[in-house]
């Protein structure tokens, strides 16, 4: 009469069990081995998971912002897509819900901001609240006003083109680096915004806020 032969059951991937039909004398040891060899895979498994998570700094040296690399006991590569980079906003923007200014329109205000003073010739906006309401004193403020032909014609700082809605606008720095300027040519004006450094907007949001400023009327514009 054959003896039958041992079964020995292991556990290959977890929920995954094995049963392994060897002679007597190598039953023990086979299964040993395949329990440890997915044991090694799982830590090499793990390991390279962790490997994927890299710090942001870590991950931008990567060779085109992607990290490649091939799971142990496996022939297939694993890519990382790069983490996005994002940019602090001090004051991100809604919906503007009070009265419409006079000589303006607006469509959106950073959180917290309300309107704090407007005219044919300027709109003020500052942080509600703020201890300086004089809406002559624009310093950390929200200026928007017309431009005029001396403020065309200037040469301006860092000057960069950007895509403000549909028309291209000039983002530069106003001298003494605590506000960025931005020309946005609208029809037969042109409008010139100060927006203070502390508000951290990245382009995509000067934009969608500039785009959302209107002047209305016939304009009063600064001369000098």
């Amino acid at each position: 009469m054959t003896a039958s032969r041992p079964v020995i059951t292991t556990e290959t991937a977890p929920g995954d069990r094995q049963d392994c039909l060897l002679a007597p004398k190598v039953a023990a040891r086979a299964c040993n081995l395949a329990s440890a060899s997915f044991r090694r895979e799982g830590m090499s498994n793990s390991f390279s998971r962790r490997k994927a998570l890299l710090p942001a700094g870590l991950a931008a040296t990567a060779a085109a912002g992607v990290l490649a690399f091939s799971l142990l006991g496996s022939g297939s590569a694993v890519t990382a897509a790069p983490q996005k980079s994002t940019t602090s906003i001090a004051a991100s923007l809604t919906s503007y819900e009070g009265k419409q200014p006079k000589g303006f329109s607006i469509d959106q205000v950073p959180v917290g901001w309300d309107v704090q003073a407007a005219d044919a010739g300027k709109l003020v906006l500052a942080k509600k609240g703020a201890t300086n309401q004089d809406p002559n004193m624009f310093e950390g403020k929200i200026l928007v006003t017309v431009a005029n032909q001396s403020e065309l014609a200037v040469e301006r700082q860092n000057a960069k083109e950007i895509k403000v809605g549909d028309v291209k606008a000039t983002s530069f720095d106003f001298t003494g680096g605590d506000a960025t300027g931005l020309l946005v040519p609208a029809s037969d004006r042109t409008l010139i915004f100060q927006l203070p450094k502390t508000l951290d907007w990245d382009e995509a949001t000067t934009a969608e806020f500039a785009a959302g400023v209107h002047s209305t009327g016939t304009p009063e514009i600064a001369q000098g």
